[in-house]
């Protein structure tokens, strides 16, 4: 998997919250829009390390890819510290009320909210807006760095 797959993922997984969304499958709806964010910041990983496409994301054996960090990890805000990106981020989330907001709505997603058989319509709905706003939101914040 390389930087453009991780992008695409991004945008596609974006696109299936919203049609969860639509078709009222709230927890999947939500899930999904989580996802959208790993995999952006994890198309900014693969910026910082370079994995385009001649060079891939490590592969599961490759764990950390021998600098200590896991590149499979779930977790967003540590994802933006392993991006490099934790100076920007903050001065984005500075410059940015509605931004941050939306990132105190992102940012606490975790792959187990898969296992989860109910989610209101509100979170799903409230976590797909932080995530796709096309003004203030995570995704696309993200895009300026992957």
């Amino acid at each position: 998997m390389n930087r453009a797959d991780l992008q695409a993922l991004a945008n596609l997984h974006l696109r299936h919250g919203e049609a969860l969304l639509n078709a009222r499958l709230f927890a999947g709806a939500y899930y999904i829009s989580g996802y959208a964010v790993e995999c952006g910041l994890k198309a900014a990983v693969a910026k910082l390390f370079r994995y385009t496409a001649d060079f891939e994301f490590p592969g599961p054996e490759k764990r950390g890819a021998g600098r200590g960090l896991d590149l499979y990890s779930h977790d967003l805000p540590f994802l933006v510290k392993v991006a490099g990106l934790s100076l920007d981020w903050a001065d984005e989330l500075d410059a940015d009320g509605a931004l941050r907001g939306n990132w105190n709505i992102a940012k606490d997603w975790t792959p187990e909210s898969r296992y989860q058989l109910t989610r209101s319509a509100q979170e799903a709905q409230d976590y797909y807006s932080a995530v796709a706003d096309m003004n203030h939101g995570v995704l696309k914040c993200i895009g300026k760095y992957w």
